[in-house]
């Protein structure tokens, strides 16, 4: 290791990082998973990542790119070299106002790039979740979208070109290439021998791929074979948005933007039957929504206990209901919109039984509050049943939309188990939270039969089993499924961009083993505990747990808006006290002056309180961390005179 280290010293201008804190802070993110990397390297430019995968080619050494870590598949982790293209490659690099494109670097923020857009009045107008915190680089890996992909479709839809290390060092910049093309140099590149093989690979799997492809309006599941070839030419951008890092490693991107939309208006609608929900998605969507989402029965009922505030808008008896927004150049025409949705479902189709329609700027406020809350309300729901995403992202036809629902909930009455729906309406794509205790043995197995009954109900409907999110350790060894003819061909890509599977190996395409519910974050209930310290207090374990290492403290803690690094966030300070209580993590690292480094960056501002969805106390934690190194070393001379009041006035 340390071998390893001085050779990538050497190469690298960036940061190489291998000590154990740092691989322990970056062995989880915000999936359910937990692997140690080999090392972390931080690159600073273009030249470094090609240094890095020449120098891993020649030895077999597996790369994984890393952007924010907001992944729920856990695409980023695995016994590798994390790159973490955060901390240097996080910039602008070209900007065309009129032509209305940018270039960036994988590493920039999507809120940062959109905040300097906005006085040019141009966005980027994918719009996941973790905007605030989420890298670009990220987002093109996964082909992520949003609740606004109803009107705007997914990331890939914008991605004009990538510049692409493959996997020999070389770079690529994808642009249409004619098809029969042929450039002679000798030896031929890999980038030539891809250009040579995929039409002819591309013509064979023909068949299956019309026959395979989902019915759905939007898929993140497997490599996009179906947008390669136009106009007499080979792209093969869409191909690389969506491979999860498994095809090349991409330093540079450019992207279409769009003018910024006009006013906007919600309302919600409300059903008493899930029987009607899919066609009356359908008559909405007709009218041309900006966005339409879906909350059902089990996170209404949670609501109304937990927000007084939002009982006026949440109807008892309400099994589901839609949350509808228009975007109009034209203030005045959005009442007509509620008016006609009014009158497809309430009065002439009898679908709905009301609609409300926000009066004012207070009611729309409100209104976005019940539309976003079921991850707040989810990811603070107490007991050692946490709410888990390993389901999380299916897809059907919104007009199946209605029998989807009814499956999973048949799926988890069967099951015994507790879970919430809500998600996209508008595209089919529904996010499943599944109350498990997965330090249970028999909670873990559970987990692997409620995947293997929901994928079934999914492919039963010509779905597809990621809509955004992509496939991940959660769901490649799935793909087989749901391409039982059309596989092999994305084998044979593999192969083709990275014959030495060095690029993010195990995702996409896998082995023959499910990875599923193993490396996972939480330990068995037997697993060894550092006994006599604070960690045998229960509130302080639980603390720990609920942290779901979402990432989102990169967008509020002050200290990271200054020192971008992983181990200054909140996440990191959770990470690292699991791992030592779970008895993972070498106890004397816990008395370490590096552990005291990363728990003394947090500076106490207790906007964990109030911005964390798992309403995580990190302070405390923090401090709790503190106070065991303190009893074992003392406070420094420095600290103990000027906290010594009567010792300064005397």
């Amino acid at each position: 290791m340390e071998s390893l280290k001085r050779d990538l010293q050497r190469l690298i201008e960036g940061e190489v990082v291998f000590d154990e804190l740092s691989r322990t802070i970056y062995s989880s993110a915000a999936s359910i998973y937990r692997i140690k990397p080999l090392g972390i390297v931080k690159p600073k430019h273009e030249t470094d990542v090609i240094h890095l995968v020449k120098y891993a080619a020649e030895r077999g050494i597996p790369l994984i790119p890393r952007g924010g870590g907001t992944s729920r598949t856990g695409n980023e982790l695995g016994d590798s070299i994390l790159v973490d293209f955060s901390k240097y490659m996080n910039r602008i690099l070209e900007f065309e106002p009129k032509e209305q494109w940018v270039r960036v670097q994988p590493g920039m923020i999507l809120d940062s790039l959109n905040k300097f857009l906005k006085p040019h009045k141009l966005f980027f107008p994918i719009d996941p979740s973790t905007k605030e915190y989420c890298t670009l680089g990220g987002m093109i890996a996964n082909n992520s979208s949003g609740p606004h992909a109803v009107k705007y479709g997914a990331t890939r839809d914008y991605v004009l070109s990538l510049e692409v290390v493959l996997s020999d060092g070389e770079v690529m910049t994808t642009r249409p290439v004619p098809l029969g093309r042929r450039e002679s140099k000798d030896p031929e590149t890999l980038e030539q021998r891809i250009y040579r093989t995929m039409p002819g690979l591309l013509q064979q799997y023909r068949k299956p791929m019309e026959e395979e492809r989902p019915f759905t309006l939007k898929n993140s599941s497997g490599y996009d074979l179906w947008r390669l070839e136009a106009h007499e030419c080979l792209d093969l951008t869409s191909l690389f948005v969506g491979s999860e890092g498994t095809l090349g490693i991409i330093t540079g991107a450019k992207l279409r933007l769009l003018p910024l939309p006009g006013k906007a208006r919600g309302g919600l609608i409300y059903f008493d039957s899930l029987d009607h929900v899919g066609t009356a998605t359908q008559k909405l969507l007709e009218l041309s929504p900006s966005m339409l989402e879906i909350i059902e029965r089990q996170i209404i009922d949670l609501a109304r206990k937990q927000k007084v505030e939002m009982r006026p808008y949440l109807p008892e008896r309400t099994e589901a209901l839609l949350f509808v927004e228009f975007e109009e150049g034209d203030r005045d025409r959005l009442p007509h919109k509620f008016i006609e949705a009014e009158r497809l479902l309430v009065q002439q189709g009898k679908l709905a039984t009301s609609i409300k329609v926000a009066r004012n700027e207070e009611e729309t406020a409100m209104f976005e509050k019940v539309r976003s809350i079921s991850g707040p309300i989810l990811n603070k729901a107490k007991g050692p049943k946490r709410p888990l995403a390993f389901i999380e992202d299916g897809a059907v036809h919104p007009s199946l939309l209605s029998r989807y629902i009814m499956g999973l909930r048949e799926i988890f009455r069967k099951a015994e188990v507790e879970a919430s729906i809500y998600g996209h309406a508008g595209d089919g794509n529904l996010h499943l939270m599944v109350f498990l205790d997965l330090r249970e043995d028999s909670e873990a197995k559970k987990m692997l039969e409620l995947t293997d009954a929901c994928y079934d109900l999914i492919l039963s409907l010509k779905g597809t089993i990621s809509g955004e999110h992509g496939d991940g350790r959660l769901r490649t060894y799935y793909l087989r499924k749901q391409y039982p003819n059309l596989y092999p061909a994305m084998v044979e890509i593999k192969n083709l961009f990275d014959p030495d599977n060095i690029l993010n190996p195990g995702c996409i395409v896998g082995g023959e083993t499910n990875p599923l519910n193993q490396h996972l974050k939480y330990e068995s209930q037997d697993q060894g505990r550092m006994r006599g310290t604070f960690f045998d207090k229960e509130v302080v374990r639980t603390a720990i747990e609920t942290c779901s290492g979402c990432g989102k403290c990169r967008s509020y803690c002050p200290v990271v808006q200054k020192l971008p690094e992983e181990w200054a966030m909140g996440r990191a300070k959770a990470t690292l006290l699991r791992e030592f209580a779970s008895g993972a993590l070498d106890p004397k690292f816990f008395d370490s002056h590096q552990f005291k480094e990363v728990m003394d960056s947090c500076v106490n501002c207790k906007r964990c309180l109030t911005e964390c969805p798992s309403g995580v106390d990190i302070p405390w934690v923090a401090l709790s961390g503190r106070a065991h190194y303190l009893e074992k070393h003392g406070e420094p001379l420095s600290n103990r005179f000027f906290t010594s009041t009567r010792t300064l006035c005397e």
